[in-house]
């Protein structure tokens, strides 16, 4: 994403005046291929960008480009290094907003003209994450969701949702302001006190200034569901994560073990174990329960960086005959 066509002069504030044809000229292009790689959608229409530079002395420049601007020149600079910062606005529903921003170094000789790309990393700030939950509102009684947000190293989220009446499908909505990460998200849907219909468990990405769609669809029968999931925003470089030893079918009364690999990973990884929606162990291996009555049932295992910084999953669904 390049700035758009903008040619302004330098604003030397200290240094003597100096020979124009002596002095040299900056072309200025800001990407936004980082910020895509943790949401897609991104248009650069919805940005504007202030570009300043520091150079020899106390040389300096600024410039505030247009929204949906594509390039940027800067003449009679002064020869040597500057050190060129860009920061991004995003445009959104409630205004501008500070979305991110990036540095570079370039050196500027005189009578050329010299280039200079800075990329543009989102900043450590809030955005809104938003969940829809449907379901077959024939199949559940008194349907009642329970939602948690996790992250490492802090306390729980609990997800409040509201649920519209009157409708022929179920439905249930939840809309929520959170620090930039990676979650972790646990839903499960029970019809009454204690009979649970279906569950999934999945890792969100919540970025700085935007918003994060996710929607889940719960599919159950007597009391067991599977889950089938679309996520509007990728995760970025996610972990590949596999699941050893899972069968289709399970006889009742009998267990199953299951072992988790992430083979790609040059580093040890953390696992995390969800039968139906709720977490039952840590550990690259997880055995599933003789207990478990006829009917679907589903194991998630959600998979972690030992940052914290990327996340992964997978899932094996079966049936208990």
């Amino acid at each position: 994403v390049l700035l758009s066509a903008m040619v302004i002069q330098a604003c030397d504030q200290t240094t003597p005046q100096h020979n124009a044809a002596a002095a040299g000229s900056l072309a200025v292009s800001v990407s936004l291929e980082n910020a895509r790689a943790m949401a897609p959608d991104l248009s650069q229409d919805d940005f504007s960008f202030n570009i300043t530079g520091h150079g020899p002395g106390d040389s300096t420049f600024n410039v505030e480009t247009a929204q949906g601007a594509t390039s940027a020149v800067v003449n009679d600079l002064v020869f040597g290094t500057w050190e060129i910062t860009v920061q991004a606005l995003y445009y959104g529903d409630s205004g501008a907003v500070d979305f991110g921003g990036g540095t570079a170094a370039v050196e500027v000789h005189s009578g050329r003209m010299s280039e200079c790309s800075v990329a543009i990393t989102p900043f450590e700030g809030q955005g809104i994450l938003e969940i829809t939950v449907n379901w077959d509102s024939a199949s559940v009684e008194n349907p009642v969701l329970e939602g948690t947000l996790s992250r490492i190293g802090y306390d729980d989220v609990a997800v409040e949702f509201t649920m519209p009446t009157g409708q022929a499908t179920g439905q249930a909505t939840a809309s929520m302001t959170l620090d930039s990460g990676i979650y972790t998200a646990s839903i499960v849907l029970n019809d009454g006190e204690n009979h649970e219909f279906a569950g999934a468990a999945d890792s969100v990405r919540i970025i700085n200034a935007l918003t994060t769609s996710d929607v889940y669809t719960m599919n159950g029968e007597t009391g067991e569901g599977s889950v089938e999931i679309s996520i509007s925003i990728n995760i970025p470089e996610s972990i590949d994560a596999y699941i050893d030893g899972a069968e289709d079918t399970l006889t009742v009364g009998t267990s199953m073990a299951l072992t988790a690999s992430a083979p790609d990973e040059p580093d040890e990884v953390y696992y995390y174990w969800y039968l139906d929606g709720r977490l039952k162990q840590e550990g690259a291996s997880y055995t599933v329960p003789d207990t478990l009555s006829t009917g679907p049932h589903r194991v998630d295992l959600i998979v972690f960086s030992l940052d914290y910084s990327r996340g992964g999953a997978a899932t094996c669904a079966f049936t208990v005959e």
